[in-house]
């Protein structure tokens, strides 16, 4: 067998054992899920510590199921009435999460981080917005992604402060976990983050404010659509065919032969696209309107017609 054979025999090799290993922690793992016991919880938190990503983030969403079937006995007051039980309750569970978001392996706490998101529950946001300010970027990128998906108001002024992160990742992940939120106080934040000196935070910021149903994410999208930077206009262009108006007409109009390409498409056609969406949102508007006052007009004739045939009966009652 040639030196080349050999090489390619054990590269098969390897891989096959590679893949038999994370079969078989994702096997444990899942059997591990919705799991309410202090072992079982342990061990899928030194799961979330484990060098292989898939492992971390299965481990993550097992807790994640795990933190619900505790949230639903809690709500049905099940611990209450057992004082024996040796399982976790929902509150112990949480004080847990707050101690592994301190782990000292940056991998666990990431992967908390990003469990978390699977939470319902309120104190979550505070812990993640506690964990903007952990010491690594990874855990900082997980924990703003984390807020996006959550998509709580309360989380606004920390994702705000991290527009101002020393990381341009993590910049990039609040301004989109901004943008899932959709919270109009985050437009002021997100139009000063179309200044930042990285392409991807200020195209991250044109994203999130085409989420943002204001006026003036709509006007920060005009002014953002006459950006120097061709990336920039594209996604301003496509933000208005989301949320703009026919007062946004000029600025996609002045787009129309702006031949600058992102991923296959032009401006000028995604310019085209977003003033038909538009006429299409505008023109559907003022018809439902229409409806409407047409639908309450035969109304009101009806009422009126009903009023004159009962007055009719009462007059016919009285005559001798």
């Amino acid at each position: 067998m040639s030196s080349y054979s050999s090489v390619g025999v054990s590269a098969v090799q390897a891989g096959t054992r590679i893949l038999d290993q994370t079969v078989s922690c994702l096997q444990e793992i899942s059997a591990l899920a919705g799991e309410t016991t202090p072992d079982s919880v342990e061990k899928l938190i030194a799961w979330m510590g484990h060098e292989d990503p898939i492992a971390r983030s299965e481990a993550g969403l097992a807790l994640a199921r795990t933190a619900a079937q505790l949230r639903r006995r809690a709500r049905l007051g099940l611990h209450a009435w057992n004082t024996q039980s040796t399982e976790l309750t929902f509150t112990g569970l949480l004080l847990q999460m707050r101690q592994a978001l301190q782990d000292p392996n940056p991998l666990r706490r990431a992967a908390v981080a990003e469990s978390l998101a699977h939470w319902d529950h309120e104190t979550v946001v505070t812990f993640l917005s506690q964990a903007l300010e952990d010491r690594e970027p990874l855990v900082r990128v997980s924990a703003a992604s984390a807020l996006g998906q959550i998509k709580d108001v309360a989380a606004v002024p920390a994702l705000t402060s991290a527009l101002s992160d020393s990381s341009m990742w993590v910049r990039r992940a609040a301004a989109a976990a901004l943008g899932a939120v959709g919270a109009a106080q985050a437009v002021p934040a997100l139009e000063n983050a179309l200044h930042d000196p990285h392409q991807l935070v200020c195209c991250s910021a044109v994203m999130a404010l085409g989420h943002i149903h204001t006026t003036k994410a709509r006007e920060a999208l005009e002014r953002a659509a006459s950006s120097p930077d061709a990336a920039i206009r594209w996604y301003a262009v496509r933000g208005l065919g989301q949320i703009g108006t026919s007062g946004s007409y000029p600025a996609l109009q002045q787009l129309l032969e702006d031949d600058s390409a992102l991923f296959g498409q032009s401006i000028a056609d995604i310019a085209a696209d977003a003033l038909e969406a538009i006429d299409r949102r505008e023109r559907g508007a003022f018809n439902r309107l229409r409806r409407t006052f047409y639908a309450l007009q035969r109304r009101a004739q009806k009422k009126r017609q009903a009023n004159g045939s009962q007055n009719g009966k009462n007059g016919q009652h009285s005559l001798p």
